[in-house]
């Protein structure tokens, strides 16, 4: 399984960024598109997190929060989320830190990245990374 910095390396995912100080080691084994928060609430373990575009807009709120501490719970490896502008995401505080204690990855996605073209190139790089 390859990890999350291999991950962001490979050439069709090099806009991505993490903006977390940790998880950038944890190993993906799944893939999950997430439309609202909650679906963070059964997310496997292993897995990196994609958020919606609509999810994306409301990564500032308190429900990110507990979305992070549900993800933690279950194991999450990364959680990616569409930036609002040219500039890379910047999660809160808080969020920072329940991802930091939970060794989850935040990643910032361009605006303008085509969320299925996204899906489908993270889809290739784990399944790649897999059969190293």
């Amino acid at each position: 399984m390859p990890s999350i910095d291999e991950i962001l390396a490979s050439s069709p995912l090099a806009g991505l960024q993490r903006v977390s100080l940790s998880g950038g080691d944890r190993q993906v084994a799944l893939i999950q598109l997430a439309e609202n928060f909650t679906d963070l609430d059964s997310a496997p373990a292993a897995s990196l997190v994609v958020l919606s575009r609509s999810a994306s807009e409301q990564v500032g709120d308190y429900r990110l929060d507990m979305a992070l501490r549900w993800a933690a719970i279950h194991d999450v490896a990364a959680v990616a989320a569409f930036s609002a502008e040219a500039q890379p995401w910047e999660p809160t505080i808080t969020a920072r830190d329940i991802a930091a204690r939970a060794g989850i990855a935040l990643i910032s996605v361009p605006p303008d990245t085509d969320l299925t073209g996204l899906v489908q190139a993270i889809v290739r790089a784990v399944m790649v990374g897999s059969h190293c």
